[in-house]
């Protein structure tokens, strides 16, 4: 009689595989109701469990996901008490609710770190004037191929903070294939520019070109890549660290060659000054081969050394002081000059700050 039950289990048990079409590995849940992705690299997956992904009363899962993240409800009651199986053949997690639990209204929450984007601000300049910009949602998924179900993109590193409108973006129903990158357009806009002319004194002679607009976003563009193109050829990439609503958006556009610049140094000992015996004097000097008269904004240091601080005598003052740098605005007309002068006391000669003025003393 034992020998009898021991062949039927075996003949149940094998009659219950067979019977099975699918295999394990294919029992996963393919398609999820709603995907929000995160710029930190999270993806948060939120599943209705069909009849059909259960295998008895398991579910599979891929091993990709956190499995710390899983949350199980039936209807809107959390489902506290679940086992959870890795199995590394079949690459996928079992997880297997208690025997009697309702099928028919399961849904599932989790994690995962294959399917990431991060926003891109892509500038085509169009004439001398105005500029197209688009910003994109740059996708890519590792493991996963998603479409028939709503993606929502979230600029935010916490998983947790999901009321912050401003930052996220609903794209709807669009296919993210796997192992691919997708390039969705969020917003964009055409908008005027204009030049803007710099001269960072300290750095090197040269003059930078920056074309300058105002943010059009809704919210700040805030640590994010950019693109500047102009006739399909790329003229520079970079970061924006952080540009607030209505703010201005510089972004570098080249060297311009027409301005040149001019720089000298001087230091006079006068024994008489106890306290600070010498005085530095600097000059600045643009020249412009030009056609048109522009504005330079040139950039110097404020502050000199790490010593007592120095005491400014200016010919002309500073347009604006913020930190440690001075900062003017110098017209320049086609053939002529703008000059900057000026000077400071301080308690030594042989200073950093100094050194470097004198170093470019011969211009370019």
């Amino acid at each position: 009689m034992k020998k009898l039950l021991i062949i039927l289990t075996i003949i149940a048990v094998i009659s219950c595989k067979e019977n099975h079409e699918e295999p394990i590995t294919k029992l996963r849940i393919s398609t999820p109701e709603r995907v929000e992705i995160y710029t930190s690299g999270d993806s948060v997956f939120y599943d209705i469990v069909e009849i059909s992904d259960f295998y008895d009363d398991t579910i599979f899962l891929p091993l990709s996901i956190k499995i710390e993240s899983l949350v199980a409800f039936a209807g809107s009651d959390r489902i506290k008490y679940y086992t959870i199986k890795k199995l590394d053949e079949e690459k996928c997690y079992a997880v297997s609710f208690p025997l009697g639990t309702d099928k028919s209204d399961i849904s599932v929450r989790y994690s995962d770190r294959s399917v990431n984007w991060y926003p891109r601000l892509d500038i085509d300049v169009q004439d001398t004037t105005s500029a197209i910009l688009t910003l994109n949602a740059i996708i890519t998924s590792k493991n996963y191929e998603i479409k028939d179900c709503e993606i929502i993109l979230v600029r935010t590193s916490d998983t947790n903070f999901l009321d912050n409108l401003g930052e996220r973006y609903e794209i709807g129903e669009i296919a993210i294939e796997k192992n691919q990158t997708l390039i969705y357009s969020l917003q964009n806009f055409e908008e005027s520019f204009e030049k803007k002319y710099k001269w960072f004194s300290y750095k090197n002679p040269d003059i930078y070109i920056y074309i300058s607009f105002e943010n059009p976003f809704l919210g700040s563009i805030e640590d994010m890549n950019y693109s500047l193109q102009s006739k399909n050829v790329v003229l520079d990439t970079g970061n924006i660290t952080n540009i607030g609503i209505n703010n201005t958006i510089d972004i570098y556009a080249g060297v311009e060659s027409k301005l040149f610049t001019h720089r000298s140094a001087a230091t006079y000992q006068d024994d008489t000054k106890k306290r600070r015996p010498f005085n530095h004097k600097i000059l600045f000097n643009i020249d412009s081969s030009m056609k048109e008269k522009v504005v330079v904004e040139l950039h110097a240091r404020k502050q000199y050394g790490d010593g007592e601080r120095n005491i400014y005598n200016f010919g002309r003052k500073p347009d604006s002081m913020p930190g440690n740098y001075l900062i003017w605005n110098l017209t320049v007309s086609p053939g002529e000059s703008s000059v900057i002068e000026f000077n400071f006391d301080s308690t030594t000669k042989d200073i950093y700050e100094y050194k470097m003025y004198d170093d470019y003393a011969g211009g370019r």
